[in-house]
């Protein structure tokens, strides 16, 4: 397991589970203080779909309805979806 390949790859042990384990729980606390504001969103969005007469939204108007909850309406219409992302990508 000491091959030239391996030896700088400490995930090949386990090492990794074995520093992340002690730090795993249930902890949900996140998970229900953002509850109200998901739900907030998906009501909305069900609004709109009744509105539409039962379609569902399409991808660029949920994208759209995430924007203004941002605050983020300013977005240049012109720059397609990819170009817009691209600044968040962390690769």
């Amino acid at each position: 397991m000491q091959s030239p390949e391996n030896a700088n790859q400490f995930w090949f042990l386990g090492l990794m589970e074995g520093m992340i384990e002690p730090t795993r729980g249930s902890d949900w606390s996140t998970t229900r203080s953002l509850q109200p504001y998901v739900e907030e969103f998906w009501n909305k969005v069900e609004k709109i779909k009744e509105d539409r007469g039962g379609n569902p939204l399409p991808f660029n108007s949920l994208l759209a309805l995430k924007n203004e909850e941002n605050g983020d309406c300013n977005v240049d219409t012109n720059k397609t979806l990819q170009s817009l992302l691209s600044s968040n990508r962390i690769w």
